[in-house]
């Protein structure tokens, strides 16, 4: 048997995607599990060097938060045919029929032609893992749903209907569990949450050594992340107390630039990181804070929440989000408030007045979280160890 990662959003060898795929492999390798990845065909040298990677998929896939009712059909169009078109091509360079295959990630930009491969299989894998996204922004009103609801609906109704015990739905969180299992009238399982290689590193680690606490926000400054919110955010609480670092590590996009958020008083680390960089700076932080935004965040949740989950960090962020629900359900985890301001200033106050026993709260809350989470526990339900 053979893991096989299909993903058209990989195209470089930094951030979640390479993180990810090639921390699944490496874990179905100590499982006695050989595997290979496909991603986007790029001209990027270091993802085309790799010995575990094909560049394979004409698409690039990314999800979507844009007015629902300003998708262009002709993308959409395109996108489904080229994927269409390439996965009819794999049983060329692979033996499905041997093949536990993992499908990262079913945008609706991509789940019609994934769907209508999978009613046309003449070769059977073992199993396919449909990976469905973790930014889904628009919500059911109505009935109907919006136009990009619809667009998925359809995507689920081009594969065979009364499902195929070969094909499984995952997404990440419960909250899009449920609105993924009305809008596809299917079984979409919340998977466990893979956090890259973290399984490996100690999560009592802690390597802050500026004798201040450190409050790290990192991702894409895309405007669904609330990094406009940062520099009154840094103001409000640096004007209070100088207890306090802010670290921002940012990928930056057209939608907001680093000079604010540098003038407001904050350490910025632009652009990506190599692994061990990037988990040395998780490990620095004391708080996370990720004030992401609906609708982007409603459903969807993130690898950064999951990472600081899982090393014991206070998260503050926004309320009205799936991370807000874990929150509510556990407040060990944290606080979410509403994304303005006042709100996120004032709860990093709340939790640096009171650090150590919200640390010790957050550590807890880790525990059951690292049991039933992480890459591992992943690889395990893919390759029925689980």
């Amino acid at each position: 048997m053979t893991l096989v990662i299909l993903d058209p959003g990989l195209h470089m060898i930094a951030g979640h995607h390479f993180e990810l795929d090639t921390a699944l492999l490496q874990v179905a390798s100590a499982f006695g599990t050989e595997g290979h990845i496909f991603g986007h065909r790029t001209n990027n040298p270091h993802l085309n060097d790799h010995p575990q990677i094909t560049p394979f998929f004409d698409v690039l896939t990314h999800p979507s938060t844009q007015d629902p009712m300003m998708i262009d059909l002709d993308r959409f169009q395109t996108q489904n045919e080229r994927l269409y078109n390439d996965l009819r091509r794999l049983s060329e360079v692979i033996d499905i029929e041997q093949s536990t295959i993992l499908y990262a990630t079913a945008t609706f930009h991509t789940l019609t032609g994934l769907g209508r491969w999978v009613a046309e299989w003449k070769e059977r894998p073992r199993q396919l893992f449909v990976l469905l996204p973790g930014h889904f922004a628009f919500a059911i009103e109505g009935g109907a749903g919006t136009l990009d609801q619809l667009f998925y609906r359809y995507g689920f109704s081009r594969f065979p209907s009364g499902g195929d015990s070969r094909v499984r739905f995952l997404t990440l969180s419960a909250r899009q569990a449920r609105e993924f299992s009305m809008i596809s009238r299917r079984e979409v399982e919340r998977a466990p949450y893979p956090v890259g290689l973290l399984d490996r590193l100690s999560p009592s680690a802690h390597e802050t050594s500026s004798g201040r606490r450190r409050v790290l926000t990192c991702g894409s400054s895309r405007d669904s992340k609330g990094f406009a919110l940062l520099p009154e955010v840094i103001r409000r609480v640096t004007a209070k107390r100088h207890d306090v670092e802010f670290v921002v590590q940012y990928c930056p996009t057209e939608e907001v630039t680093p000079d604010a958020i540098a003038a407001a008083g904050a350490t910025v680390i632009q652009g990506y990181l190599d692994r061990d960089s990037y988990h040395s700076m998780i490990r620095s932080a004391d708080v996370m804070l990720l004030p992401y935004l609906g609708p982007a965040y409603r459903l969807g949740t993130s690898a950064v929440f999951a990472e600081a989950r899982w090393f014991g960090l206070p998260v503050v962020t926004a309320a009205e989000t799936s991370m807000g629900d874990d929150i509510q359900a556990d407040a060990r985890i944290g606080l979410a408030v509403r994304p303005e301001p006042v709100a996120v200033a004032a709860a990093i106050e709340t939790i640096l007045n009171d650090y150590p026993r919200r640390r010790r709260a957050a550590e807890e809350a880790a525990d059951a979280y690292r049991r039933d989470n992480g890459t591992v526990r992943l690889v395990e339900l893919m390759l029925g160890r689980g």
